[in-house]
């Protein structure tokens, strides 16, 4: 292997550190995981990501730089996923901005390298303290997404198969379950992005609800001593039985004994704290920082139902409010925990520009004006069509194509198939759907499951307009602007556990060979029917190879399957056959989804880049056209005028339209435009050949890098200012040619009057020391000043006056729309800005409180010295 070295083992071998402490704490003090299904998981993972794990290899799409100077004098790229490109010039560089700050030992508040800044922490996309993501920051950011996508798949795994056995499913059945979930379409097409996080983790919190228990426990667990514990285990030495208790969980006999919850045998909740309250309080805080809230509100949503049906399920009322508590609690203190995180998110989201978008889009619509809409053929015909196009791919994903020969759905490949876990795994979901003998007792919550894939499917297909009505629910109302697509993670996850209920019947005897027939020719025609009836409508190709992962192998899926379904009922071997068919169809479904490159393409280090690290300093630097794709530049600590991100403020998308030429992703251009200048760009980078009127300051083959002379500082002092009245900023801001000369400010209480400096009175402002969060300039003023700044003002923004006695705050205001300004008096001045979003010291103090009483309740109490002998 070219160029290979023991340090590319690393990610691999965190991997299997991190994987193997997880199993280690669950056999400690929870459930365990068989060896036999543990070795199985890691197995898998390891060779999913082989050559990112252990080759050397990255786990992005890193061939698509090569399109964008200065990367044009790359070699070629190997083939990719285009619909990754998100990665490379938005998740990387937010991700690598939350480590500059750790590892600087400073809060990841501020981005100062995207446009005039914006929000970091306030922003979910970046992941901040997301422990997925945050195990990885030894490793180099690009080497991480290995790491990170290996622990998401192998999260997924292991928490379904422990979930599926808390629903007292067999081994082989929940090892089906998990495979089908843990290598379904929702998390391996969204491996990469902040939705696998939450993917990956929702087995793990419904696991840690189905752990609890409603037995009262003291507010403090006490670690068992180990002589104490022997004792106990030897107590239950002895032949085993197991069955189920009268609230269906899984429970094991002694010889002499009582039953047992599944896994506690001398473990379980005793080091897990008040029954799994503890796993609970760290998998919810895990989620809740997941980077998407649309999906972590599906994730709280699911659990919440999952929590009531179990609660519903005990006979006692003081044992359905001790559930209720336990759980609650537990959670409660998880959202106070996460406040640092979620609180600035909350006053953020607000005022970003998807949330305009989607406001503007999205309008309230009155219940018959949609009904007189429905009324219409054509918006029935229309709406079938669509409908179609977006549920049929949870059955056949390549129905409507596929990435390498083009794609004519709904939206996009990782957009429609995110539901499919497999013909395999859906042909033993539909046996659940056949009516039950007389006297037989579905699994606990089986109606959950098959309830909760409906609904979502409804919500997927929802007729048009209904859009409207969802607009008003928090967070999730914005997903109805792409029919509520997030909802096939839990689609995903339905049609696996449902799945592993199929099999576990059929395990016992309890389906029919005729459903089996029934089931299998249903879904066998409907995959048939998705893929020969919608040909692409260009050339009439239909995904039909076996190694495409079309319709031959989604027959030979269900083929296998029904086959396996159909041998005589006691065969132990059959569900592990099962399993083999599922995982093979969805490696060979997904398997090749993420892109995997070379890590000579990792942003390599070219000379244009390196002469502006070494040239910009403070001020900004932008790429016109499609070089250098927008964030790229921040990888390399380069502050960029561009924003690419869903999230960036709106204010700012308002500025800077009349420099961009493209409404969907940032394409600059118009090099001479005063707000440059505003902007503080003083570099303007293109590709080789392309004149522009400017002093060309560096040149080579694959880039040309021109000067703005007239650019001003980060902080300057604009000679007169207008006070801002009734007209809007917008309009004013984008048509003044010279902000040195002139700007528009907001009234404050220092200043609420038209103003003009005297001439040459020798008033100077000079930035002494600049980083993300804190500024620090020196300021001499012969009489009183504007203070105007290019930084984006939220409100987090602080001034502080440096004196003898110690710091003074001061007053600040609006400049230019959206930049922070303040109004100062003559004199010396020694000035700090500082950034500190007043909700992120609200949610210290919240987090503070909520580890101490999660502290209290979950940590356990050292033991205590053993009893003299009698």
């Amino acid at each position: 292997m070219s160029g290979w070295s023991l340090a590319d083992l690393l990610p691999g071998l965190f991997f299997l550190l991190l994987a193997l402490g997880l199993a280690a704490a669950l056999r400690r003090w929870y459930d365990p995981l068989p060896p036999r299904i543990l070795g199985l998981f890691l197995l898998l993972v390891c060779l999913l990501f082989a050559s990112s794990l252990f080759g050397g290899r990255i786990l992005l799409p890193l061939g698509g730089l090569t399109r964008a100077a200065p990367y044009t004098d790359l070699p070629p790229p190997p083939p990719g996923n285009g619909l990754q490109g998100d990665l490379l010039h938005q998740i990387v560089p937010w991700q690598l901005e939350v480590r500059r700050a750790v590892f600087d030992g400073r809060w990841p508040l501020w981005n100062a390298h995207a446009g005039a800044g914006m929000p970091l922490l306030g922003d979910p996309q970046s992941q901040a303290f997301q422990p997925l993501v945050a195990a990885a920051w030894l490793l180099p950011v690009c080497n991480a997404a290995a790491l990170t996508s290996a622990l998401r798949v192998f999260c997924a795994l292991a928490f379904m198969f422990l979930f599926l056995r808390r629903q007292t499913l067999g081994e082989a059945a929940a090892l089906c379950g998990a495979l089908a979930y843990g290598l379904g379409g929702f998390l391996m097409l969204w491996l990469g992005w902040p939705i696998g996080n939450v993917a990956a983790l929702l087995p793990g919190l419904l696991y840690a609800v189905g752990a609890l228990t409603p037995a009262a426990s003291p507010a403090r667990a006490t670690t068992p001593h180990p002589e104490r514990e022997r004792g106990a285990a030897t107590q239950l030495q002895g032949r085993t039985r197991t069955g189920t208790d009268e609230h269906g969980q899984i429970v094991r006999g002694g010889a002499g004994g009582s039953p047992l919850p599944f896994g506690v045998v001398g473990r379980g909740t005793h080091g897990g704290g008040a029954g799994g309250g503890g796993l609970l309080f760290l998998l919810t805080i895990a989620v809740l920082l997941g980077g998407h809230p649309e999906t972590v509100l599906y994730a709280l949503a699911c659990a919440g139902l999952f929590l009531c049906a179990r609660a519903l399920a005990h006979p006692a009322w003081r044992d359905r409010g001790a559930l209720l508590l336990r759980a609650g609690s537990a959670m409660a203190l998880a959202g106070l925990a996460a406040a640092p995180v979620l609180l600035p998110a909350s006053g953020y989201i607000p005022q970003t520009h998807r949330s305009t978008v989607i406001g503007v889009h999205l309008t309230s619509r009155l219940l018959p004006e949609l009904a007189a809409d429905l009324g219409r053929p054509e918006v029935l015909a229309g709406w079938a069509e669509d409908a179609l196009r977006r549920v049929l791919p949870v059955a056949a994903p390549r129905a409507f194509g596929d990435m390498e020969n083009g794609y004519w759905g709904s939206a996009n490949f990782v957009e429609d198939t995110g539901g499919c876990a497999g013909a395999a795994a859906l042909l033993a979901a539909l046996l659940v759907l056949v009516p039950l003998r007389r006297g037989e007792a579905r699994f606990p919550q089986e109606r959950l499951a098959v309830a909760l894939l409906l609904v979502c499917l409804a919500l997927i297909a929802q007729p048009p307009g209904f859009d409207s009505l969802f607009f008003r629910l928090p967070v999730i109302g914005a997903t109805a602007i792409h029919r509520h697509h997030r909802t096939l993670m839990l689609v995903n996850l339905a049609v696996a556990w449902l799945a592993a209920c199929g099999i576990e019947r059929r395990q016992r005897g309890a389906v029919r060979r005729a459903a089996v027939l029934m089931a299998a020719a249903l879904l066998a025609g409907l995959i048939t029917w998705a893929y020969l009836a919608h040909p692409s409508p260009e050339n009439g190709h239909v995904v039909t190879g076996l190694l495409a992962g079309g319709l031959a192998a989604q027959l030979l899926a269900v083929g296998l399957a029904a086959g396996l379904l159909l041998l005589r009922q006691g065969m132990r071997r059959v569900p592990w056959a099962l399993a083999a068919v599922i995982a093979a169809e969805l490696l060979l479904l997904h398997g090749k989804v993420n892109s995997v490159s070379p890590a000579a393409f990792a942003y390599p280090p070219e000379p244009s880049l390196a002469f502006l690290q070494k040239n910009l300093g403070p001020s900004r630097m932008v790429a016109l056209g499609d070089s250098l794709p927008a964030n790229v530049p921040s990888v390399y600590g380069l502050r960029d005028a561009r924003i690419d991100n869903p999230s960036l403020p709106t204010a700012y998308a308002r500025l800077v339209e009349p420099l961009d030429r493209n409404p969907m992703a940032p394409r600059f251009g118009r090099p001479l435009h005063p707000l440059y200048d505003l902007l503080a760009v003083r570099y303007v980078l293109v590709r080789a050949g392309v004149p522009l009127r400017l002093p060309l300051v560096y040149r080579d083959p694959a880039a040309w890098i021109y000067e703005r002379p007239r650019s001003l500082p980060l902080l300057f002092l604009p000679a007169r200012a207008r006070m801002q009245r009734r007209e809007p900023w917008l309009a004013w801001v984008q048509s003044n040619t010279d902000f040195a000369a002139r700007a528009l400010a907001a009234p404050s209480a220092e200043r609420r009057q038209d103003w003009r400096s005297s001439p040459e009175d020798g008033s100077t402002v000079t930035l002494t020391a600049f980083g993300p969060a804190l500024l620090r300039a020196r300021a001499s003023f012969a009489a009183p000043r504007l203070l105007a700044s290019s930084l984006y003002q939220d409100g987090g923004w602080h001034l502080l006056e440096s004196s003898a006695d110690g710091a003074t705050r001061l007053p600040t205001t609006f400049t230019n729309g959206p930049f922070l300004a303040a109004w100062l008096p003559a004199g010396e001045h020694e000035l700090r800005f500082i950034y500190r979003p007043p909700r992120f010291v609200a949610g210290c103090l919240l987090a503070a409180l909520a580890l101490a009483a999660a502290c209290a309740l979950w940590v356990p109490v050292p033991p205590g010295p053993l009893p003299p002998d009698s």
